[in-house]
């Protein structure tokens, strides 16, 4: 079976502030968000290939997870590519007219990790277009 996900969203914002948005460290910790007991505490992105990420995310008794990788492509303001845990991702930025999509496509761990890691991936996609059309 393929274990493929893929989520996207439409963004009203210019591509220069949903690229900036998802590349920079200080912006990926307010919007990169599980649920309302769980924060991103750490981020660190070193945006260049070859270039490593991390993310820590935890909750409020402190418990938590860690994400890191490498970037492998990254080509400004149009698309990112990167590895982690054995696993790859990818993220295309779609600019047209005001919008712009951002379509987020990874493997997921496992068949039966599915529903789950979907649900993540679109809430926190959800959460990111809320971020950059708020302002930011």
């Amino acid at each position: 079976m393929d274990t493929t996900i893929t989520t996207a969203v439409v963004i009203t914002a210019p591509i220069d502030a949903v690229w900036r948005a998802f590349t920079t460290a200080g912006e990926i910790k307010r919007w990169s968000t599980v649920s309302d007991d769980a924060r991103t505490t750490e981020c660190t992105v070193d945006l260049r290939e070859g270039g490593h990420f991390h993310l820590r995310r935890e909750t409020q008794d402190g418990s938590g997870s860690n994400v890191e990788g490498t970037f492998t492509l990254v080509v400004p303001q149009n698309r990112l590519e990167l590895s982690y845990g054995g696993r790859t991702a990818s993220a295309q930025f779609d600019p047209w007219a005001e919008n712009v999509t951002v379509t987020v496509v990874f493997n997921a761990e496992s068949e039966e990790t599915i529903p789950d890691e979907q649900q993540l991936a679109l809430t926190i996609m959800q959460n990111f277009a809320g971020y950059v059309q708020g302002g930011m």
